[in-house]
């Protein structure tokens, strides 16, 4: 598994090789359906499930196996012959890529772990520093980039925003980069566009990007679904075929935007992250 820029989960999985994508989509919906709610998003560059601020299981795919963490001693005891099966060492159990999901585990494994992240008591403390507005959040994780940077991103996100007036603004504070994903809904699944600031320029990704008419070829990257464009300068977001594939992407998309205002809201803030600059 190499290091990656990857936006969110999709793209993660997007840039995996075709065998792995089926395998990584199954793992995904497992855990989704037994953690219903739990939050999407990618720590330490890996897609992560939490629930109730805390993490609770994360998956990755490599060479020639996937790996679902952190199998605690807790977990290992309790499911000790069901795991037989499979490679177990420091907190991961490795499963091959060549054999299909054992949804059952995985969902047994997801659980337990679930289970031993429950919310805190009621009347007790959680240790977590206190909430801010959202537009305050975001303003100081655009601070962390240099000016150059920090000016483009704020040029970006002022544009979309005009662009797709009645969007939520979805903020993933990841390892590798910022994101700002616009979406009709609070779901990640459903995001349009996304404004990615990386240490050294400012990318805007179109979630469905292979499915859009791109005839002059400004599109990057070669996953199953995202591609995005380098704003290098911030004004390629205003050229004609950049905005061509803009309103394609509204214009196609399943769900509507709503007549008002979406609000943003902080997804996610990774606990490690990549210097910004």
């Amino acid at each position: 598994m190499k290091k990656s820029d990857d936006a969110d989960v999709d793209a993660y999985i997007a840039r995996q090789p075709a065998h792995a994508q089926r395998i990584l989509q199954r793992v995904r919906r497992v855990i989704r359906k037994a953690l219903p709610g739990a939050e999407e998003t990618l720590s330490y560059q890996i897609p992560t499930y939490k629930r109730h601020g805390r993490h609770v299981v994360y998956f990755a795919g490599w060479k020639r196996h996937w790996s679902l963490y952190p199998v605690t001693e807790r977990v290992r005891a309790a499911l000790g012959p069901a795991l037989s099966p499979y490679e177990v060492s420091k907190g991961t159990v490795r499963f091959p890529l060549t054999e299909a999901v054992p949804a059952r585990l995985v969902e047994r494994i997801v659980r337990a772990l679930a289970r031993a992240t429950k919310a805190p008591a009621r009347g007790s403390v959680a240790r977590r520093a206190p909430e801010q507005p959202a537009e305050r959040s975001v303003e100081q994780f655009i601070g962390k980039y240099s000016p150059e940077v920090a000016r483009a991103a704020r040029a970006a996100r002022s544009k979309v925003r005009k662009l797709l007036p009645g969007a939520f603004e979805l903020v993933y504070d990841n390892y590798n980069a910022l994101a700002l994903a616009f979406s009709p809904t609070e779901k990640v699944s459903d995001v349009i566009l996304s404004v990615a600031l990386y240490p050294r320029w400012v990318s805007l990704f179109f979630a469905r990007g292979t499915s859009l008419p791109d005839p002059d070829r400004v599109l990057r990257g070669s996953g199953s679904r995202i591609r995005h464009v380098v704003l290098q300068p911030v004004s390629v977001i205003d050229t004609p075929p950049v905005r061509a594939l803009i309103r394609a992407s509204i214009d196609t998309h399943p769900k509507r935007l709503s007549g008002s205002r979406g609000r943003t809201i902080v997804k996610s803030v990774s606990a490690r992250q990549r210097s910004r600059r």
